[in-house]
């Protein structure tokens, strides 16, 4: 890495450091709330694009800026307004929702001191699993059949009650069975056949997922499958508009789902306003606050 480079590095994490700083020892009010979120979006932003030539790296970053802002925007900016009612009432309206985002941003501000030295530089080998691959057929087609198990069990448990509104799946079967896939996926090297019937499985959980609410699930597998199927054309620029995008068109799938009126001029508002809202980040924080609460 060039001297000119680092210097600017150097002075880029300086600043973020101090800004933080400064926020972190203003009063635990709400009003510096937003505060928090307009830094925490740039800062986000400038760690995933100091480790753009770390392929691994920078999709770790991405899910965690796509998180950050969710937060920023909804719960810091915002201020949780949009969010759900009962839990402007307590937790929200306490100074521990400060000092619980005061945390977020310490560790954030940390943790980009950390993202310097080698891990700045192009690799890319860490993700090349494509050569780490094996021919296993007992445990690529045993996984297989774990999966279709797993996926029959969505369509005669998971479907019938969630045709009617909208509700979250408890189960989290659905979700780690993203690791029996990839398991699947590891060992089907040379095996055509085999890979198109998990492109198949994929594409069919997704739909059923979908359709039954639970976002969470279906994008996991979306995620692996945008990662392995495009991952020399993905880059910095491709992550932060796909992810975004992707968020909103989750939240577009949510608000039709749990609404009865699908005219436009209910549709767009309630977009506008939950365009990048993740439910799972946002209930996250909040029980971040009761932890800091409590203790």
């Amino acid at each position: 890495m060039k001297t000119q480079q680092r210097g600017f590095i150097l002075s880029v994490d300086i600043f973020f450091l101090i800004a933080a700083i400064v926020l972190l020892c203003l009063p635990n009010e709400i009003k510096y709330l937003p505060y928090i979120g307009f830094l925490l979006i740039p800062l986000s932003f400038y760690m995933l694009y100091k480790c753009r030539n770390n392929r691994f790296l920078s999709y770790l970053l991405g899910i965690m800026f796509l998180i950050n802002l969710s937060l920023s925007i909804n719960d810091f900016i915002l201020k949780g307004e949009h969010i759900i009612l009962w839990q402007l009432l307590l937790m929200r309206s306490s100074p521990y929702n400060v000092i619980t985002a005061k945390s977020l941003l310490s560790f954030v501000a940390v943790f980009n001191l950390f993202l310097n030295g080698k891990i700045l530089h192009p690799q890319t080998e860490l993700i090349d699993l494509y050569n780490e691959r094996k021919t296993n057929r007992v445990v690529s087609v045993g996984s297989l059949f774990i999966l279709i198990g797993i996926l029959i069990y969505g369509f005669v448990y998971e479907l019938p009650s969630h045709v009617d509104g909208y509700s979250s799946v408890s189960n989290p079967i659905y979700e780690y069975s993203i690791i029996i896939y990839a398991l699947a996926w590891l060992n089907a090297k040379n095996a055509p056949i085999l890979n198109k019937c998990l492109l198949c499985y994929a594409v069919v959980f997704m739909l059923l997922f979908f359709r039954i609410g639970d976002r969470s699930s279906a994008s996991m597998y979306l995620i692996f499958l945008l990662i392995t199927l495009y991952k020399r054309k993905i880059n910095i620029l491709v992550l932060c508009l796909g992810g975004i995008l992707l968020l909103v068109g989750f939240n577009f799938v949510g608000i039709i789902r749990s609404s009865d009126d699908w005219t436009f001029s209910y549709l767009l508002p309630q977009l506008l306003v939950n365009a990048l809202y993740s439910d799972t980040a946002s209930y996250a924080y909040y029980a971040s606050i009761t932890v800091v609460a409590a203790g």
